[in-house]
């Protein structure tokens, strides 16, 4: 089952040129409108294209474009597992199975109820290249468009790395577990199932990466970006006069309430424990990822693998697992997005998206800044070993 799509620039700027997005949103979340978050099995499928044809879809479909795309997603639907996408990366073709939500997006089973049958059919009015690139683009754009209207959402922010463009965003699942997303967004040339050139693709595996951890670990995320921050000495608007511009943003968002009640009991967060070790440094690593030194720092994952924190060859944040006998990169961050990465992380305190609450984390910001922790680590030194 798909639960997002990837839409391209070029896809996203003519659907928005063209005044889809406002007549999709007027029919979104009304009572007619439908989802393919419960299209589960293939008699779903056929009762969806079914629908199309009773409201009479497939008759306004014109002759010379009529048997190459029915019969198109007649393949696909028949041999689902021989119709991927396909996605040229700089490593080469990747292929990502086909799905049966996706027949319903090639058919624009979606798009069909707030476009006419002449102008679900009429693609070239709307500058795209073939039928399914319209009806696949727009249908994906109308799944993300839903997902977003009704799911708490962090942060984003955009970088470009090594030819790609990610998004990063800090946010919680279900449980308020912390999550740290990194999708790879490139617009890769993409073939759809029915073998067309489109500019979307489905959100697969290869393009996710980053960090999956427990909840309530946001006081240790702060402790690594702040460590990260003063070692490497990057610049950072937001901690300039002990943090000021970073306490006054997080006060503006106010305390939102997620699925748990932490953010008003609170977690217990202690700020003296959390910067316990503070002063240890976060060792390098080269470029096989092996490190330099004895290993100071990591961050807890949903799994029984650690994150290993290092400072990578070109100053970068480096998120480390070791998987079997293969250490990978689980997610890894640029100096000059070390802002984004504070805004986000107390943007996901702020809106109830993991337990630790705002005030929390103001406490052992103020902590660290206020010089109480240089005192008590003056006063660790003295004692006796």
């Amino acid at each position: 089952m798909r639960f997002a799509y990837l839409v391209y620039p070029e896809a996203i700027e003519k659907i928005e040129r063209s005044g889809l997005v406002e007549r999709g949103d007027a029919c979104l979340g009304s009572d007619d409108y439908p989802t393919t978050s419960y299209i589960v099995d293939e008699r779903e499928v056929v009762a969806c294209v079914e629908d199309m044809q009773n409201r009479g879809y497939f008759k306004k479909l014109p002759a010379e474009q009529a048997a190459s795309f029915r019969d198109g997603l007649e393949r696909v639907y028949r041999n689902i597992k021989k119709s991927p996408w396909k996605v040229t990366r700089a490593t080469g073709v990747n292929e990502e199975p086909a799905e049966l939500s996706d027949v319903l997006l090639l058919a624009g089973w979606l798009p069909s109820f707030f476009l006419s049958p002449n102008e679900l059919w009429d693609y070239r009015c709307f500058g795209f290249s073939s039928l399914s690139a319209f009806t696949g683009a727009l249908s994906a754009y109308m799944v993300n468009r839903e997902k977003e209207k009704f799911e708490k959402r962090g942060l984003r922010w955009t970088a470009q790395r090594d030819g790609r463009t990610l998004v990063s965003e800090i946010t919680g699942n279900d449980h308020s577990d912390f999550e740290l997303l990194q999708t790879d967004v490139t617009p890769y040339p993409t073939l759809d199932p029915l073998g067309h050139e489109v500019s979307y693709r489905p959100e697969c595996r290869k393009d996710m990466k980053g960090l999956f951890s427990h909840h309530s670990v946001e006081g240790n995320f702060l402790a690594i970006l702040l460590k990260y921050a003063e070692q490497e000495r990057i610049s950072s608007p937001l901690l300039q006069e002990r943090a000021r511009p970073l306490i006054d943003y997080v006060r503006s968002l106010g305390q939102s309430i997620g699925f748990t009640t932490e953010h008003l009991t609170g977690t217990g967060l202690n700020p003296r424990i959390l910067f316990a070790g503070y002063d240890a440094p976060l060792t390098n690593v080269d470029e096989n990822l092996r490190s330099e030194g004895r290993r100071n720092w990591c961050f807890l994952s949903s799994s029984d693998n650690p994150y290993l924190v290092h400072v990578g060859r070109q100053r970068d944040l480096v998120f480390l697992q070791n998987v079997g006998e293969e250490r990978t990169v689980a997610a890894s961050f640029q100096p000059a997005e070390l802002d984004d990465l504070l805004r986000g992380w107390m943007f996901q305190a702020a809106k109830g998206l993991g337990r630790t609450s705002a005030r929390e984390l103001v406490a052992a910001l103020t902590y660290k800044f206020s010089g109480r922790y240089e005192q008590d680590l003056e006063q660790f030194r003295r004692l006796p070993t």
